[in-house]
């Protein structure tokens, strides 16, 4: 039956007519301050119905702005924070990595190392039985030599001494000792 009161523009427009009536016909207000306070009321009223939805959609609009920032600032940490993740595994990789090339170079540099020290010491060994025979081969010359000289020198003596005054007195001692020595060998 009263459903047209269920808009509230109407209900409002009747409660501003019958406070209009009410006003001019000196019935239910007496006093000027009574109306004033009256008339502020129905501003307040009407101030709420027709600002409500306004209001309610600017905080509505202010509150979405307000959700789409923290959700743009959590996905962006997040982003950072998987950019910084993706990062550290990179780097953790990285590092392994370098540990990985350090380790085989150390390896390889130590087998490098070994190989040279081998042939170094081969070459050496080589290098010094050359020398080494060479001096041998230059001492055994030079013996002989010194061998050849004093046998010149000894047997240049004793010819001298032979054909020296007491050189027959000489020879014959030396031919009876070869005796003596040959007899005591038998």
């Amino acid at each position: 039956m009263l459903s047209f009161l269920q808009n509230k523009h109407v209900v409002l427009t009747l409660l501003v007519f019958g406070v209009a009536v009410a006003t001019a016909s000196n019935i239910f207000i007496l006093h000027v301050e009574t109306l004033v306070l009256l008339c502020f009321i129905l501003f307040l009223i009407f101030a709420y119905v027709l600002l409500k939805d306004l209001i309610t959609s600017s905080f509505n609009d202010r509150a979405l702005l307000i959700e789409k920032e923290f959700n743009d600032s959590y996905s962006l940490k997040e982003q950072t924070l998987v950019l910084l993740a993706e990062h550290h595994a990179k780097q953790v990789s990285l590092l392994s990595e370098i540990n990985g090339v350090l380790s085989f170079t150390k390896a390889e540099l130590g087998k490098v190392i070994q190989t040279r020290q081998a042939a170094l010491r081969a070459r050496l060994v080589t290098e010094l039985r050359n020398k080494l025979s060479l001096a041998l081969k230059k001492e055994e010359a030079f013996f002989q030599y010194i061998q050849e000289s004093t046998n010149n020198i000894v047997m240049n003596s004793i010819l001298e001494s032979l054909e020296g005054p007491d050189g027959v007195n000489l020879k014959n001692q030396c031919f009876d000792e070869g005796i003596k020595l040959i007899e005591q060998v038998k």
